[in-house]
């Protein structure tokens, strides 16, 4: 648990040595909350009477770990000079800064509430492309009605019964979506009925804070539309009346350790929000900085920061919903982080013959528990691909994880 004082351990900047470009985006933990204004008796300074509620029917109070970051703290390390604030973590207790001043960091570092500081970001890094990569195989399975072709991936777990018979296809639920971006959202006719009845009700860039996430990327747009997208006789998504929270946490053309952190300020954010279901169709693994790599032998739900956080947002009443990821094929050879996390679903995939593919993420975890904990259609899996203007079957677990979890919600 991360409740209470945190002592730190060790320290870790006289070990940092700098080069002629510094590390510029840093993670940045405090011990305590001692002294924060906010109060667990008044959590509707935080948090939304959704969210509230939320908690209320599921009895799950309200404790530290909900408390926002204490104010003063923040005020401190931004009055060293010149230094940016890009995230809190009310779960961690943290904020993620930029700076490029050494002097500065090493400032923050020994403050006497300061318990950790870590590089999370390097300047100059020559980034690649790794999220969206999509392939289209032929050979759709037909459908019938306004599902068309779409009918079948449902069908494989009989969420065609709750959408036909029980007329259940995710009404008064919020699903959120934590992404590399929503290109065209906000102007494809796939997502019309989405936009008429005003059920997006948050769209949010925290990779580069005050951003559009409609023009940043199109993974998340594939993405939702798994879930919410609506062309008849084309595709029906697996929670279409459902209302939906769009956030960016990944940089689709870098990889680093603080796309983990934008995540936990994402999930903490929806968790607020008063989200019934998260939907993450992300996963890491390794980065272009070696020194921030993880392992499989860290694949315990406890040792990275974004499974840690996974887990939180289960036992926030949240239930969080993760691609297992696509490195089955190759070395790596197991899921990525955070599908190892505790009490969430990972979702691996299968063919058209309900048969593992070959490119989805193995178990166990490292602790030994069986991932994925689900599987779903992850190949030729319809959604709007592409310029979004074409219903296209895409291969990849980022397909089957939201399938997963809109009849989840």
């Amino acid at each position: 648990m991360l409740l209470g004082r945190i002592i730190p351990l060790f320290v870790l900047l006289p070990l940092l040595s700098w080069g002629q470009t510094a590390p510029h985006t840093w993670w940045v933990q405090f011990t305590d909350k001692d002294q924060t204004p906010y109060s667990i008796d008044a959590p509707e300074m935080f948090l939304s009477e959704r969210s509230i509620q939320r908690r209320e029917m599921q009895h799950i109070p309200v404790d530290e770990s909900d408390l926002p970051v204490d104010p003063a703290y923040v005020a401190a390390v931004l009055a060293l000079g010149d230094v940016e604030l890009r995230n809190r973590s009310r779960w961690f207790n943290a904020i993620t800064v930029r700076t490029d001043d050494p002097t500065i960091v090493e400032a923050i570092g020994s403050l006497p509430f300061v318990a950790d500081i870590r590089s999370t970001q390097r300047v100059g890094q020559v980034g690649h492309l790794t999220k969206g990569t999509w392939t289209t195989p032929g050979g759709m399975r037909g459908g019938e009605g306004d599902y068309g072709a779409s009918l079948y991936q449902l069908a494989m777990m009989n969420g065609h019964l709750l959408h036909l018979e029980w007329a259940a296809r995710g009404e008064g639920m919020l699903i959120g979506v934590l992404d590399s971006g929503f290109d065209g959202v906000d102007t494809l006719s796939g997502f019309q009925d989405l936009r008429d009845r005003e059920g997006i009700l948050l769209a949010q860039d925290l990779a580069e804070p005050g951003g559009n996430v409609y023009v940043s990327h199109s993974h998340g747009r594939a993405v939702l539309s798994a879930m919410a997208a609506v062309r008849p006789g084309e595709l029906v998504g697996s929670a279409p009346n459902a209302d939906y929270a769009l956030v960016r946490t990944e940089d689709a053309g870098t990889e680093f350790l603080i796309e983990e952190d934008n995540w936990v300020s994402g999930a903490e954010l929806l968790d607020s929000l008063g989200c019934d279901v998260l939907n993450t169709s992300l996963g890491y693994t390794v980065f272009d900085d070696s020194t921030m790599n993880h392992t499989t032998d860290q694949l315990d739900g406890l040792t990275a920061r974004i499974s840690i956080a996974a887990g939180m947002a289960s036992a926030k009443g949240m239930i969080p919903v993760n691609s297992a990821g696509n490195r089955g094929g190759d070395e790596w050879y197991y899921m990525s982080m955070p599908a190892d996390a505790h009490n969430i679903l990972a979702v691996g995939s299968v063919n058209a013959d309900s048969v593992h593919s070959w490119f989805s993420g193995h178990g166990p975890s490292a602790d030994g528990r069986v991932k994925p904990d689900v599987a779903a259609l992850g190949e030729n899996t319809l959604s709007l691909g592409g310029d979004g203007t074409q219903v296209m079957g895409l291969n990849g677990t980022s397909l089957a994880s939201p399938l997963v979890a809109g009849l989840v919600a």
